[in-house]
Protein backbone atom coordinates (compact mmCIF):
# COMPACT_ATOMS: atom_id res chain seq x y z
CA UNK A 1 0.00 0.00 0.00
CA UNK A 2 1.79 3.22 -0.82
CA UNK A 3 1.62 5.71 1.87
CA UNK A 4 0.36 9.13 1.46
CA UNK A 5 3.74 10.52 0.36
CA UNK A 6 4.48 7.74 -1.80
CA UNK A 7 0.88 8.32 -3.94
CA UNK A 8 1.63 11.56 -4.40
CA UNK A 9 5.04 10.74 -6.14
CA UNK A 10 4.52 7.68 -7.88
CA UNK A 11 1.69 8.24 -9.20
CA UNK A 12 -0.39 5.48 -7.55
CA UNK A 13 -4.20 5.05 -9.64
CA UNK A 14 -6.76 6.34 -8.14
CA UNK A 15 -8.17 3.20 -6.26
CA UNK A 16 -4.66 3.67 -4.25
CA UNK A 17 -5.65 7.16 -2.98
CA UNK A 18 -5.66 7.65 0.54
CA UNK A 19 -9.18 7.17 1.78
CA UNK A 20 -9.28 10.40 4.12
CA UNK A 21 -7.61 14.11 3.67
CA UNK A 22 -5.41 14.77 6.53
CA UNK A 23 -3.55 17.95 4.82
CA UNK A 24 -4.31 21.71 5.16
CA UNK A 25 -5.96 22.81 1.50
CA UNK A 26 -5.26 26.21 0.32
CA UNK A 27 -6.28 28.30 -2.75
CA UNK A 28 -3.96 26.31 -5.53
CA UNK A 29 -5.08 23.11 -4.42
CA UNK A 30 -8.49 23.43 -5.39
CA UNK A 31 -8.36 25.70 -8.10
CA UNK A 32 -5.57 26.58 -10.59
CA UNK A 33 -4.31 27.08 -14.28
CA UNK A 34 -1.91 25.72 -16.44
CA UNK A 35 0.44 28.15 -17.70
CA UNK A 36 0.25 28.60 -20.78
CA UNK A 37 2.78 26.56 -23.29
CA UNK A 38 5.68 29.50 -24.35
CA UNK A 39 6.72 26.77 -26.91
CA UNK A 40 3.92 25.60 -30.10
CA UNK A 41 5.23 21.53 -29.27
CA UNK A 42 4.46 21.93 -25.92
CA UNK A 43 0.47 22.64 -26.86
CA UNK A 44 -0.66 18.79 -27.03
CA UNK A 45 1.18 18.45 -23.39
CA UNK A 46 -2.16 20.07 -22.29
CA UNK A 47 -5.03 17.46 -22.10
CA UNK A 48 -7.19 17.46 -24.99
CA UNK A 49 -11.06 16.91 -25.47
CA UNK A 50 -10.25 13.05 -26.49
CA UNK A 51 -7.51 12.41 -24.21
CA UNK A 52 -9.24 9.03 -22.52
CA UNK A 53 -8.48 7.10 -18.70
CA UNK A 54 -10.67 4.42 -17.30
CA UNK A 55 -13.98 6.84 -17.41
CA UNK A 56 -13.55 7.65 -21.06
CA UNK A 57 -12.86 10.36 -22.95
CA UNK A 58 -12.93 13.93 -21.20
CA UNK A 59 -16.03 14.87 -24.17
CA UNK A 60 -16.11 12.07 -26.40
CA UNK A 61 -16.62 13.91 -30.16
CA UNK A 62 -19.84 11.98 -30.97
CA UNK A 63 -21.21 14.43 -27.89
CA UNK A 64 -18.90 17.12 -28.86
CA UNK A 65 -20.38 17.78 -31.81
CA UNK A 66 -24.11 18.31 -30.10
CA UNK A 67 -22.78 21.27 -28.50
CA UNK A 68 -24.59 24.33 -30.86
CA UNK A 69 -21.74 26.68 -32.77
CA UNK A 70 -19.16 27.80 -30.50
CA UNK A 71 -17.80 30.43 -32.94
CA UNK A 72 -18.56 32.19 -36.14
CA UNK A 73 -14.92 32.11 -37.18
CA UNK A 74 -14.69 28.25 -37.51
CA UNK A 75 -16.93 25.52 -37.03
CA UNK A 76 -17.16 23.24 -33.89
CA UNK A 77 -15.69 20.26 -35.84
CA UNK A 78 -12.29 22.59 -36.82
CA UNK A 79 -11.92 23.22 -32.79
CA UNK A 80 -12.21 19.94 -31.61
CA UNK A 81 -8.78 18.91 -31.39
CA UNK A 82 -7.50 22.76 -30.45
CA UNK A 83 -9.63 22.38 -27.60
CA UNK A 84 -7.09 22.03 -24.20
CA UNK A 85 -7.57 21.99 -20.76
CA UNK A 86 -6.41 24.93 -19.15
CA UNK A 87 -8.04 25.05 -15.67
CA UNK A 88 -8.88 22.28 -12.78
CA UNK A 89 -11.27 23.32 -9.91
CA UNK A 90 -12.27 20.68 -7.11
CA UNK A 91 -15.37 21.68 -5.24
CA UNK A 92 -17.18 19.10 -2.04
CA UNK A 93 -20.95 20.73 -3.07
CA UNK A 94 -21.34 22.10 -6.28
CA UNK A 95 -25.15 23.17 -6.07
CA UNK A 96 -27.07 20.29 -7.80
CA UNK A 97 -30.93 20.52 -6.58
CA UNK A 98 -31.95 16.99 -7.51
CA UNK A 99 -28.91 15.26 -5.83
CA UNK A 100 -29.25 13.99 -2.04
CA UNK A 101 -27.83 17.15 -0.34
CA UNK A 102 -28.70 19.31 -3.04
CA UNK A 103 -24.88 19.42 -3.95
CA UNK A 104 -22.05 17.24 -5.73
CA UNK A 105 -18.64 16.38 -4.68
CA UNK A 106 -17.01 17.84 -8.52
CA UNK A 107 -13.85 17.72 -10.68
CA UNK A 108 -14.39 20.38 -13.15
CA UNK A 109 -12.00 21.13 -16.06
CA UNK A 110 -12.05 24.64 -18.31
CA UNK A 111 -11.49 24.01 -21.99
CA UNK A 112 -10.39 26.30 -24.65
CA UNK A 113 -9.30 26.67 -27.64
CA UNK A 114 -5.03 27.05 -27.80
CA UNK A 115 -3.52 27.68 -31.08
CA UNK A 116 -0.52 29.64 -32.03
CA UNK A 117 0.13 33.18 -32.17
CA UNK A 118 3.06 35.58 -33.42
CA UNK A 119 6.52 33.70 -33.80
CA UNK A 120 6.66 30.40 -31.92
CA UNK A 121 3.93 31.21 -29.51
CA UNK A 122 0.57 30.45 -28.08
CA UNK A 123 -2.84 32.55 -27.26
CA UNK A 124 -6.32 31.22 -26.55
CA UNK A 125 -9.51 31.59 -28.42
CA UNK A 126 -12.33 33.54 -26.20
CA UNK A 127 -14.41 30.59 -26.12
CA UNK A 128 -14.70 28.02 -23.41
CA UNK A 129 -16.18 25.00 -22.35
CA UNK A 130 -16.71 23.63 -18.17
CA UNK A 131 -16.97 19.96 -17.67
CA UNK A 132 -18.35 18.90 -14.79
CA UNK A 133 -17.11 15.38 -13.52
CA UNK A 134 -19.23 13.84 -10.36
CA UNK A 135 -16.98 12.29 -7.78
CA UNK A 136 -18.32 9.42 -5.75
CA UNK A 137 -17.07 8.39 -2.12
CA UNK A 138 -14.10 9.41 -1.10
CA UNK A 139 -12.51 10.53 -4.36
CA UNK A 140 -12.34 14.25 -3.48
CA UNK A 141 -10.86 13.83 -0.39
CA UNK A 142 -7.79 11.22 -1.93
CA UNK A 143 -7.46 13.62 -4.51
CA UNK A 144 -7.39 16.82 -2.57
CA UNK A 145 -4.71 14.75 -0.40
CA UNK A 146 -2.41 14.05 -3.51
CA UNK A 147 -2.18 18.04 -4.27
CA UNK A 148 -1.56 19.25 -0.90
CA UNK A 149 1.13 16.81 -0.50
CA UNK A 150 2.68 17.22 -4.03
CA UNK A 151 2.72 20.95 -2.88
CA UNK A 152 3.82 20.46 0.82
CA UNK A 153 6.77 18.11 -0.62
CA UNK A 154 7.94 20.62 -3.26
CA UNK A 155 8.86 23.28 -0.31
CA UNK A 156 5.76 25.45 -1.34
CA UNK A 157 4.00 27.14 1.04
CA UNK A 158 -0.25 26.85 1.46
CA UNK A 159 -1.90 30.39 0.28
CA UNK A 160 -5.05 31.29 1.34
CA UNK A 161 -5.53 33.30 -2.09
CA UNK A 162 -4.94 32.37 -5.64
CA UNK A 163 -1.18 33.16 -6.54
CA UNK A 164 -0.88 35.83 -9.12
CA UNK A 165 -2.36 34.88 -12.60
CA UNK A 166 -3.76 31.53 -11.60
CA UNK A 167 -0.89 29.14 -12.43
CA UNK A 168 -0.30 26.34 -10.15
CA UNK A 169 2.71 26.86 -8.51
CA UNK A 170 4.42 23.40 -9.38
CA UNK A 171 3.60 23.31 -12.81
CA UNK A 172 4.98 27.12 -13.07
CA UNK A 173 8.15 25.69 -11.07
CA UNK A 174 8.64 22.25 -13.81
CA UNK A 175 6.85 23.12 -16.17
CA UNK A 176 3.80 21.57 -18.28
CA UNK A 177 5.54 18.54 -19.58
CA UNK A 178 7.48 18.05 -15.77
CA UNK A 179 7.06 15.17 -13.51
CA UNK A 180 4.35 16.62 -11.56
CA UNK A 181 2.08 17.26 -14.35
CA UNK A 182 2.53 14.25 -15.51
CA UNK A 183 1.22 12.95 -12.35
CA UNK A 184 -2.09 15.42 -12.59
CA UNK A 185 -2.57 14.73 -16.06
CA UNK A 186 -3.31 10.43 -14.85
CA UNK A 187 -5.25 11.90 -11.60
CA UNK A 188 -7.73 13.84 -13.71
CA UNK A 189 -7.60 10.71 -16.09
CA UNK A 190 -8.12 8.72 -13.52
CA UNK A 191 -11.33 10.54 -12.00
CA UNK A 192 -12.79 12.61 -15.52
CA UNK A 193 -14.54 10.96 -18.41
CA UNK A 194 -17.60 10.20 -20.03
CA UNK A 195 -18.73 8.15 -17.63
CA UNK A 196 -18.60 11.02 -15.06
CA UNK A 197 -19.61 13.74 -16.87
CA UNK A 198 -23.16 15.64 -16.06
CA UNK A 199 -22.76 18.86 -17.26
CA UNK A 200 -21.44 20.78 -20.22
CA UNK A 201 -21.42 24.76 -20.15
CA UNK A 202 -20.39 26.82 -22.93
CA UNK A 203 -19.21 30.56 -23.84
CA UNK A 204 -19.07 31.27 -27.18
CA UNK A 205 -19.03 34.32 -29.42
CA UNK A 206 -21.14 35.56 -32.32
CA UNK A 207 -19.34 38.70 -33.35
CA UNK A 208 -16.16 38.57 -32.45
CA UNK A 209 -15.67 41.05 -29.50
CA UNK A 210 -19.30 41.93 -29.52
CA UNK A 211 -21.74 39.67 -28.51
CA UNK A 212 -20.88 36.46 -26.32
CA UNK A 213 -23.42 33.46 -26.09
CA UNK A 214 -23.74 31.30 -22.44
CA UNK A 215 -25.92 28.03 -22.24
CA UNK A 216 -25.16 24.73 -20.24
CA UNK A 217 -26.35 21.09 -20.97
CA UNK A 218 -26.36 18.15 -18.69
CA UNK A 219 -25.29 14.73 -19.79
CA UNK A 220 -27.74 11.65 -18.79
CA UNK A 221 -26.88 8.21 -20.85
CA UNK A 222 -24.12 10.44 -22.87
CA UNK A 223 -27.12 12.57 -24.19
CA UNK A 224 -26.68 16.21 -24.03
CA UNK A 225 -29.87 17.75 -22.76
CA UNK A 226 -29.95 21.49 -22.73
CA UNK A 227 -31.02 23.40 -19.46
CA UNK A 228 -33.04 26.15 -19.04
CA UNK A 229 -30.59 29.69 -18.13
CA UNK A 230 -31.62 30.57 -14.18
CA UNK A 231 -34.73 32.73 -14.07
CA UNK A 232 -35.37 32.92 -17.35
CA UNK A 233 -37.30 30.36 -19.60
CA UNK A 234 -34.53 30.12 -22.93
CA UNK A 235 -31.78 27.70 -22.84
CA UNK A 236 -29.13 29.94 -23.79
CA UNK A 237 -28.52 34.15 -23.08
CA UNK A 238 -26.40 36.67 -24.94
CA UNK A 239 -24.16 39.60 -23.63
CA UNK A 240 -23.15 42.19 -25.87
CA UNK A 241 -20.64 45.24 -25.85
CA UNK A 242 -19.90 47.34 -28.87
CA UNK A 243 -17.00 48.63 -27.17
CA UNK A 244 -13.53 47.15 -28.88
CA UNK A 245 -11.42 48.35 -26.70
CA UNK A 246 -12.73 46.87 -23.89
CA UNK A 247 -12.43 49.93 -21.91
CA UNK A 248 -15.84 50.61 -21.47
CA UNK A 249 -19.48 49.80 -22.34
CA UNK A 250 -21.38 50.89 -25.58
CA UNK A 251 -25.08 49.06 -26.41
CA UNK A 252 -24.55 46.90 -23.79
CA UNK A 253 -26.70 44.33 -21.98
CA UNK A 254 -27.53 40.94 -21.62
CA UNK A 255 -30.35 39.48 -23.36
CA UNK A 256 -32.75 38.26 -22.73
CA UNK A 257 -32.67 40.83 -19.84
CA UNK A 258 -32.78 38.61 -16.91
CA UNK A 259 -34.45 39.44 -13.32
CA UNK A 260 -31.34 39.11 -11.57
CA UNK A 261 -29.95 42.29 -14.01
CA UNK A 262 -32.55 44.52 -12.59
CA UNK A 263 -30.40 46.57 -10.30
CA UNK A 264 -27.20 45.72 -11.78
CA UNK A 265 -28.18 47.00 -15.45
CA UNK A 266 -27.25 50.00 -14.70
CA UNK A 267 -23.21 49.51 -14.72
CA UNK A 268 -23.80 48.73 -18.21
CA UNK A 269 -24.51 51.91 -19.28
CA UNK A 270 -21.48 54.28 -18.16
CA UNK A 271 -23.04 57.54 -18.95
CA UNK A 272 -26.28 56.92 -17.47
CA UNK A 273 -24.34 55.40 -14.15
CA UNK A 274 -22.35 58.58 -13.53
CA UNK A 275 -25.69 60.68 -14.39
CA UNK A 276 -27.41 59.21 -11.74
CA UNK A 277 -28.22 59.61 -8.07
CA UNK A 278 -25.82 58.12 -5.71
CA UNK A 279 -28.48 56.22 -4.12
CA UNK A 280 -29.22 54.61 -7.39
CA UNK A 281 -25.50 53.94 -7.90
CA UNK A 282 -24.63 52.50 -4.54
CA UNK A 283 -28.12 50.02 -5.60
CA UNK A 284 -26.14 48.71 -8.36
CA UNK A 285 -22.49 48.40 -6.79
CA UNK A 286 -24.57 46.82 -4.24
CA UNK A 287 -26.02 44.14 -6.10
CA UNK A 288 -23.00 43.34 -8.27
CA UNK A 289 -21.14 42.40 -5.65
CA UNK A 290 -23.94 40.15 -3.97
CA UNK A 291 -23.93 38.40 -8.01
CA UNK A 292 -20.06 37.74 -6.98
CA UNK A 293 -20.65 36.60 -3.15
CA UNK A 294 -21.12 33.03 -3.44
CA UNK A 295 -22.88 33.28 -0.24
CA UNK A 296 -25.53 35.40 -1.64
CA UNK A 297 -25.94 33.71 -5.16
CA UNK A 298 -25.04 30.53 -6.78
CA UNK A 299 -24.75 29.29 -10.56
CA UNK A 300 -28.66 27.68 -9.81
CA UNK A 301 -29.56 31.34 -9.04
CA UNK A 302 -27.97 33.96 -11.13
CA UNK A 303 -27.61 34.28 -14.90
CA UNK A 304 -24.88 33.00 -17.00
CA UNK A 305 -24.74 36.18 -18.55
CA UNK A 306 -24.97 38.33 -15.75
CA UNK A 307 -22.17 36.44 -13.95
CA UNK A 308 -19.99 36.44 -16.11
CA UNK A 309 -20.53 40.62 -17.28
CA UNK A 310 -20.58 41.81 -13.73
CA UNK A 311 -16.78 41.22 -13.00
CA UNK A 312 -15.70 44.11 -15.23
CA UNK A 313 -18.90 46.65 -14.89
CA UNK A 314 -17.89 46.57 -11.05
CA UNK A 315 -14.37 46.92 -11.81
CA UNK A 316 -15.13 50.42 -14.21
CA UNK A 317 -17.88 51.40 -11.81
CA UNK A 318 -15.60 51.53 -8.53
CA UNK A 319 -13.00 53.10 -11.12
CA UNK A 320 -15.38 55.94 -12.12
CA UNK A 321 -16.58 56.68 -8.63
CA UNK A 322 -13.71 55.37 -5.94
CA UNK A 323 -16.38 52.83 -4.51
CA UNK A 324 -15.61 51.19 -1.63
CA UNK A 325 -15.97 47.66 -0.73
CA UNK A 326 -19.84 46.77 0.13
CA UNK A 327 -21.14 45.13 3.09
CA UNK A 328 -22.24 42.47 0.37
CA UNK A 329 -18.86 41.62 -0.86
CA UNK A 330 -17.64 38.40 -0.21
CA UNK A 331 -15.43 38.05 3.11
CA UNK A 332 -13.96 34.67 4.57
CA UNK A 333 -14.84 33.22 8.09
CA UNK A 334 -11.97 35.92 9.64
CA UNK A 335 -13.32 38.80 7.80
CA UNK A 336 -10.95 39.23 5.16
CA UNK A 337 -11.82 39.45 1.37
CA UNK A 338 -9.81 37.19 -0.94
CA UNK A 339 -7.80 39.04 -3.36
CA UNK A 340 -6.41 37.22 -7.35
CA UNK A 341 -8.89 38.31 -9.44
CA UNK A 342 -7.46 39.99 -13.16
CA UNK A 343 -10.35 40.81 -15.17
CA UNK A 344 -10.73 44.22 -15.71
CA UNK A 345 -11.37 44.94 -19.81
CA UNK A 346 -15.10 45.36 -20.61
CA UNK A 347 -15.05 42.98 -23.35
CA UNK A 348 -13.21 40.19 -21.08
CA UNK A 349 -15.60 37.85 -19.81
CA UNK A 350 -13.67 35.01 -19.14
CA UNK A 351 -13.93 33.61 -15.41
CA UNK A 352 -11.00 31.47 -14.81
CA UNK A 353 -9.28 30.75 -17.83
CA UNK A 354 -7.22 32.94 -20.76
CA UNK A 355 -7.91 36.10 -22.12
CA UNK A 356 -5.67 35.76 -25.42
CA UNK A 357 -2.61 35.10 -23.76
CA UNK A 358 -3.26 36.38 -20.40
CA UNK A 359 -5.11 34.63 -17.31
CA UNK A 360 -8.25 35.71 -16.48
CA UNK A 361 -9.83 35.38 -13.10
CA UNK A 362 -13.07 36.88 -12.01
CA UNK A 363 -13.79 38.27 -8.66
CA UNK A 364 -16.25 35.40 -8.45
CA UNK A 365 -14.00 32.70 -9.43
CA UNK A 366 -12.37 33.79 -6.77
CA UNK A 367 -14.49 34.05 -4.46
CA UNK A 368 -15.80 30.42 -4.80
CA UNK A 369 -12.43 29.44 -4.34
CA UNK A 370 -11.93 30.79 -1.31
CA UNK A 371 -15.19 29.35 0.31
CA UNK A 372 -14.23 26.00 -1.38
CA UNK A 373 -10.69 26.11 1.04
CA UNK A 374 -13.08 27.18 4.32
CA UNK A 375 -15.86 23.95 3.33
CA UNK A 376 -13.20 21.88 2.86
CA UNK A 377 -10.76 22.83 5.67
CA UNK A 378 -13.48 22.55 7.81
CA UNK A 379 -15.92 19.45 6.73
CA UNK A 380 -13.87 17.48 4.79
CA UNK A 381 -10.14 17.84 6.16
CA UNK A 382 -9.85 14.53 8.93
Amino acid sequence: MCGAIAVALSGCSATEHPRTLTETVGASDVSFLYPLPTERAERTALLGLDAAGRRGALLPHALYLGLPPLDTLASNEELYLLQRVVGVRLDPCFPAPSAPGGCLQTLRVVVQPVVPADGASLTTTDLALHLFYRLDGDELPGLLQDLAVERRTAGIAREDDLPNGGAHPLLVREGISGPFAGRLRGWILDHAGADRLFRVTFMGREHVGLTWRFGAFSVEDKQLTPLKVPLLSVTEQTFTNHDFAGETFVNAGTLPVSPSTADVKLLFDPSRFRAAPEAERNVAIDNAFRVENPDFETPESIDCATCHAVAPALHLAQMSTGASVSDRAYRRPNGTTPTGATVTKTNELRAFGYFGARPSISQRAVNETAAVVARVNAAVRK
